[in-house]
């Protein structure tokens, strides 16, 4: 029996290949837009339109228009889409992560929303219980949504002593690798305060507006260690075959675009501000991924990788 070629001479990917993966990538839950699909595929659009064509009409239960119009998703169900009671549960599930004492405090109101539903979900969040900082967060989060400056009482890593912070602006309060940040502007540089070493904040009646620029640099970010006083640079990565798939189900920043390869490979393209956004992914990766330009980010990676091998630090 001949076996199914999945590519064509071109390296795209045929029919069969294309709705497999479709199929694949919509029941672990991705939204699927016509134009991403047929650029990262290299075919032309209304070959994606077909696709979507035909298995509406073979899977008409995995596969649906999404509420933009513009994308394709697994259908949720009807208790889905007429109640929040999954999005209660996830919550439920999510807080239980973050710490004893945040718990404590979200859970009765959770409780009523939720009433005596019983939760088919489980999740695992590495978040670290913030819980001790809660009335500082509700003060970060009142000063961001009015805009007023902040004055914190802080203690920088490695000092014994708070030290006072004045004319704070802060615009995010963010999470990454499970720890929470402080993202804010400090009069002409942008600041991340580790919120933990935050003893007390008093709002201001300051008012102040930030740049713009600074919330897109953040969402186009990949850890806390961007940068919003650096115009973006291009980091080319190979990505072995094996693990492909994982950065299409969830890509590293929201400006990742993935070139596969004939061969099962991908070419990983990313924006970034900090070289130091790069290593942390070549950590966790290694040794399926490596970066092809700029070449200085592969060598100082090695020179890392040297000399912890040798104990060397």
């Amino acid at each position: 029996m001949a076996i199914l070629a999945d590519h064509g001479s071109r390296g795209n990917p045929l029919q069969h290949k294309r709705h497999a993966e479709i199929l694949e990538r919509l029941d672990n839950g991705e939204e699927l837009s016509i134009g991403e699909l047929a650029r990262e595929w290299n075919v032309d659009p209304k070959t994606i339109q077909r696709d979507f064509d035909k298995l509406k009409q073979m899977y008409p239960e995995r596969v649906e228009r999404a509420e933009d119009k513009k994308r394709y998703r697994k259908p949720l169900s009807r208790r889905a889409q007429n109640d929040g009671d999954m999005v209660l549960e996830m919550l439920e599930s999510m807080v239980k992560d973050i710490g004893v004492d945040f718990y404590k405090k979200a859970h009765p109101l959770l409780e009523r929303l939720q009433r005596q539903i019983k939760s088919p979900f489980y999740t695992r969040l590495d978040v670290e219980d913030i819980g001790s900082k809660f009335e500082i967060v509700m003060h970060l989060e009142k000063a961001i949504e009015q805009k007023r400056e902040v004055t914190l009482s802080y203690t920088p890593y490695g000092a014994k002593i708070p030290s006072e912070y004045t004319n704070v602006r802060p615009i995010k309060v963010i999470v990454y690798e499970g720890f929470w940040y402080l993202l804010a502007q400090q009069r002409s540089y942008t600041k991340k305060f580790y919120i933990k070493s935050i003893s007390s904040c008093e709002i201001t009646d300051l008012t102040f507006h930030h740049n713009p620029k600074i919330i897109e640099r953040l969402e186009n970010s990949i850890n806390v260690w961007f940068s919003t006083n650096v115009e973006p640079y291009e980091v080319r990565l190979w990505v072995d075959k094996s693990v492909v798939v994982y950065f299409e189900r969830k890509p590293v920043a929201k400006n990742q675009k993935l070139y596969k390869q004939p061969d099962g490979s991908a070419e990983l393209v990313l924006k970034v501000t900090s070289d130091e956004e790069i290593y942390p992914l070549l950590k966790y990766w290694i040794p399926t991924i490596r970066v092809i330009e700029p070449q200085r980010i592969q060598e100082k990676f090695e020179g890392m990788l040297s000399g912890y091998l040798s104990n060397k630090f």
